[in-house]
């Protein structure tokens, strides 16, 4: 089981019915020592979502507490829910992590965590079935609100066309299927340049020009270019040229995980923040991730720019996942044998500069969510030192 901002696990061995009347018993104590008598409950496309749901709600519904059901959302629909109504939740996803997890997040707005502490590895009984409470659903006026909201923070003049695809099955779908419906100037193509999908909870959205995937250093890009921001939260693996390339805003560095960003939202007063994995926190208009917002910020681009030129601004950088722990010590020693200057920063950073033009940094990093899993980000100013390194390391 992982536990970092939330809870994770294989079902049924590790999160099953079990855990959630435990920690629906928890967290009416909790519920009750802050006097808070009404939650929002929502849940990803998974199967054994609803179970969990059931579950927990029959054990909070023994108690005063009421429970309003919002049905399969993404995830960031779920926290807007949550600011807009100022209600405690909680959400049942395993967010990326593949169909054979599920997990709990637990949110107190505007800005709080929950998670119990001392949490027991539970065996399932096997005539455990919760009442069937919730009937999973969509529920479409859900989904309409929060457009007809984001239509409040941006205005489209012109027509659009976008593409949407199920390569992972999301509850994004459903937002893609009714953008047309609160945007009339935008159309669904199947020839579209532009194309998106999303991940299982819906709290990332990849967006594609002309089939090549944009760069979370491209779409920051063109989020700054068209929005006046001026305290830019990211982290130490986004490409230094951002911030050559837009010299008044002020950027704070922020540790990997969505609750560091989120605190540092409050603490630097953020308007905008970006993780590489796609996230998008647009703080000043909802306080929290809207990468739906994302996407729209693409069209709104195209109506003063040409995205063709994106492609033009040179980003050399390479983002690379292993499991391997040879290659992690031979970034390790390839950086201490070259003398490199060593950052302690979301693990570590290493840099060097090469002249008095060049530079290689890279930060490996070991996943909280992924078990044994590490991200490497290797950056500079020309492809060419990326790519020697990257062979060396192969060749080595």
């Amino acid at each position: 089981m992982q536990l970092t901002y939330d809870i994770r696990g294989k079902y049924p061995s590790e999160v099953n019915e079990n855990l959630a009347i435990f920690l629906a018993r928890k967290f009416i104590l909790f519920l009750n020592k802050k006097k808070i008598n009404q939650i929002i409950i929502s849940q990803d496309i998974r199967k054994s979502s609803i179970y969990l749901i059931n579950s927990f709600a029959g054990e909070i519904l023994k108690s005063k507490i009421k429970i309003e059901y919002l049905g399969i959302l993404p995830t960031p629909l779920f926290y807007y829910f949550c600011l807009k109504f100022k209600k405690a939740g909680l959400m049942v996803t395993a967010s990326h992590l593949s169909l054979a997890y599920n997990g709990f997040k637990f949110f107190i707005p505007p800005n709080k965590i929950w998670i119990p502490k001392n949490i027991p590895l539970l065996k399932n009984k096997k005539n455990n079935n919760p009442k069937n409470i919730f009937k999973e659903n969509f529920i479409k006026n859900a989904y309409l609100d929060y457009l007809k909201e984001i239509k409040q923070i941006i205005k489209l003049k012109y027509n659009h066309n976008y593409y949407y695809s199920n390569k992972l099955k999301s509850p994004n779908i459903l937002l893609f299927k009714l953008l047309p419906k609160v945007f009339k100037n935008l159309k669904i193509k199947k020839d579209s340049f532009i194309s998106i999908y999303s991940d299982y909870d819906g709290d990332r959205i990849f967006i594609k020009y002309k089939q090549k995937l944009l760069s979370p250093e491209e779409i920051l890009f063109i989020v700054l270019k068209i929005n006046n921001y001026q305290r830019v939260g990211i982290p130490i693996t986004i490409h230094k040229k951002i911030k050559l390339l837009f010299p008044k805003t002020k950027f704070f560095l922020i540790k990997t995980g969505h609750k560091n960003f989120k605190n540092a939202h409050k603490k630097y007063n953020l308007d905008f923040a970006l993780e590489p994995s796609c996230h998008y926190y647009f703080f000043k208009e909802l306080k929290t991730e809207a990468p739906i917002l994302a996407v729209l910020n693409v069209f709104k681009f195209e109506e003063k720019y040409n995205l063709n030129e994106i492609k033009k601004i040179n980003f050399p950088y390479l983002r690379l996942n292993t499991r391997n722990i040879k290659i992690i010590k031979k970034l390790e020693n390839y950086a201490k044998i070259n003398n490199f200057k060593i950052k302690k920063f979301d693990e570590f950073y290493f840099y060097k500069k090469i002249n008095n033009y060049d530079y290689l940094a890279y930060n490996i990093r070991q996943s909280k969510t992924e078990k044994n899993l590490y991200k490497i980000f290797i950056e500079s100013n020309k492809l060419v030192l990326i790519n020697n390194l990257v062979n060396l390391i192969k060749n080595d």
